[in-house]
């Protein structure tokens, strides 16, 4: 079917499946462009053990660590919007191509639908025709019917033949 078709070319499709990467990779970048914009966390955790004064001694802790950059020059701002926008470019260029490959699918399709119902017509045509020019080379051989209307059947016989040789290479 035209949906199956459809279907394999998409999957099948070279420069489908590397825009498709490229538009995941976009997708990180913003992501990542995003994620530069919330508060670092980092937390340590260390644990001290020692002798003091003939005394052992163990210890332990923890600290956060938390940076936000109140300012820098709109920097990660920028890289985000440039992010969104290169990510929306990305999926744009996705959906022509796709749309170019499903133009190409549909034509290809409906070129070879429409040759194989000509094939069949001719087909119907050239039986029809060939028990008319049958019935016409008997009418002739019984003297009923004269020489120019078998020559006429003859050479449209021979149009019609040549109708589905051309019907049968087009499929």
């Amino acid at each position: 079917t035209l949906d199956e078709c459809m279907d394999i070319a998409i999957k099948n499709h070279l420069p489908l499946r590397t825009i498709k990467k490229s538009v995941k990779l976009a997708q990180w970048r913003l992501f990542e462009a995003r994620r530069n914009l919330l508060p670092k966390v980092g937390v340590r955790m260390e644990e001290h053990t020692g002798q003091i004064g003939g005394r052992r001694f163990y210890g332990k802790s923890t600290m956060v660590d938390l940076q936000q950059t109140l300012f820098h020059g709109g920097e990660f701002m920028y890289t985000m919007m440039q992010a969104q926008t290169n990510l929306k470019i990305v999926n744009k260029e996705y959906s022509r191509i796709k749309n170019e490959l499903i133009l190409q699918v549909k034509k290809g399709y409906h070129t070879f639908a429409k040759a194989k119902e000509n094939f069949r017509l001719q087909q119907e045509l050239s039986r029809e025709v060939s028990m008319i020019g049958d019935m016409v080379i008997k009418q002739f051989e019984a003297g009923v019917t004269a020489n120019l209307e078998l020559l006429n059947v003859n050479s449209q016989t021979n149009q019609v033949r040549f109708q589905h040789a051309s019907a049968k290479g087009d499929v």
